[in-house]
């Protein structure tokens, strides 16, 4: 059975997924513009030791949180994993295709007799 707070949780997975994504892109531009101050400074001379610190610290960050995005599953993709085993494994809607078959060969075993002549709606033949 499922609960309210499941319920909370599989609506929240896109807005998860959106804000991981979203915290990787911001870090990749912001390390791009690490690297081209990086690069300014040391062609000034200036040590960028805190500088090459933070931007291993930044792609990790931003590495983790892509790679956060790329494995969670949508709404969509949860609610098709949660009701299609269900629908699935239900042995009522494995016997629907069964009753089917049955009314269906009833049907065509009501036809047979017919066999040779057209019917109308109103029972007059038509042809033999």
């Amino acid at each position: 059975m499922i609960t309210a707070k499941q319920i909370y949780w599989i609506t929240r997975l896109d807005d998860f997924k959106d804000f991981t994504l979203t915290v990787g892109i911001i870090g990749l531009v912001a390390l791009t513009i690490g690297l081209g101050c990086s690069v300014a400074a040391l062609c000034n001379g200036e040590k960028i030791a805190w500088l090459v610190k933070s931007m291993t610290v930044g792609w990790l960050i931003s590495l983790i949180s892509l790679l956060v995005s790329l494995f969670i599953p949508t709404t969509k993709q949860v609610c098709a994993m949660w009701v299609i085993p269900k629908i699935a494994n239900n042995e009522q809607v494995q016997e629907i295709p069964d009753k089917i078959m049955e009314v269906a060969n009833e049907w065509i075993d009501e036809i047979r007799p017919h066999q040779g002549r057209v019917i109308t709606r109103k029972g007059q033949k038509v042809n033999e």
